[in-house]
């Protein structure tokens, strides 16, 4: 199984991805809420499609190796589709509320970090079950 689909990995990617939030929070300026309540919204909607996903495809996840496999198992059903289309649309929506917040590093990039942070968290329910139990 690919690494990106392992608890150790998403917890590290869950932490540094606040990390980043925590940083970008002490940028001069006033702070993002209305970008970071756009990004944690789609990060909650983008997670549940992924564990959708998973559990739809969960064998095609299994025997992912690569990131590439990752990918099209994420693409080969509708809920992963989603989640990926959910992510671009993110982005211009994203930008646009950092830009009118009047603080846009912080916004866009502290934004789709906690978007991320969001998004595996609510995956990796799903994330644990690809893990084959012992016994």
């Amino acid at each position: 199984m690919h690494s990106s689909l392992k608890l150790q990995f998403n917890l590290i990617t869950i932490g540094a991805c606040i990390l980043v939030v925590v940083g970008t929070m002490t940028l001069p300026g006033a702070i993002p809420t209305v970008a970071w309540a756009v990004a944690a919204v789609f990060g909650v909607v983008a997670g549940d499609l992924q564990s959708r996903s998973i559990r739809a495809s969960t064998e095609a996840f299994r025997n992912a190796r690569t990131a590439v496999e990752v990918r099209e198992a994420l693409m080969s059903n509708m809920p992963g589709r989603v989640a990926v289309i959910a992510q671009w649309v993110l982005l211009p929506v994203l930008l646009g509320a950092a830009w009118v917040g009047g603080n846009l590093i912080a916004g866009a990039l502290g934004g789709y970090a906690l978007f991320m942070a969001v998004r595996d968290l609510v995956a990796l329910r799903a994330i644990l079950r690809l893990t084959p139990t012992a016994g």
